[in-house]
């Protein structure tokens, strides 16, 4: 597993959502790991990243390279999003943010993928493994 996110679950619970080196990812629903969507191809390489997103009805999907992919029952955009793994993304309601190994942060609107986003550069890589202010490990968007 090189990706994984919990989402809430419209009835009321919570879903795990993992992907692999492959590109493949599922969706299971906790606590009992019962599978919901089988694993499926979302990309040509490793997923980093995922996030349910309600906003656009779609799951979006990080990779390797930096590629931002977002996938809802209306179709597919795939854009370059960063130089480097994209290694966490968030929602917000009208904005979906990725963050990457590039230093980068894009914030893209959620009905827009394809626009250009709003960038800054951190100047340190991204990640959603510890907390930048005291170094301890945590889940990615956890309340500390």
């Amino acid at each position: 597993m090189t990706a994984a996110s919990m989402a809430p679950d419209a009835g009321g619970g919570a879903l795990l959502l993992a992907g692999d080196r492959s590109g493949r990812a599922g969706a299971w629903r906790l606590p009992d790991l019962t599978p919901i969507a089988p694993m499926r191809h979302l990309a040509p390489e490793a997923l980093r990243s995922l996030l349910a997103s309600p906003a656009v009805g779609g799951l979006v999907a990080g990779t390797h390279s930096g590629l931002l992919r977002l996938e809802t029952p209306h179709g597919v955009v795939t854009r370059s999003a960063h130089r480097r793994n994209v290694t966490c993304a968030l929602e917000t309601g009208e904005l979906i943010i990725s963050g990457g190994e590039d230093g980068l942060v894009n914030a893209f609107q959620s009905a827009q993928l394809d626009a250009p986003p709003v960038t800054i550069d951190v100047g340190a890589p991204i990640s959603d493994h510890h907390d930048a202010k005291t170094g301890k490990a945590h889940f990615p968007f956890a309340p500390t």
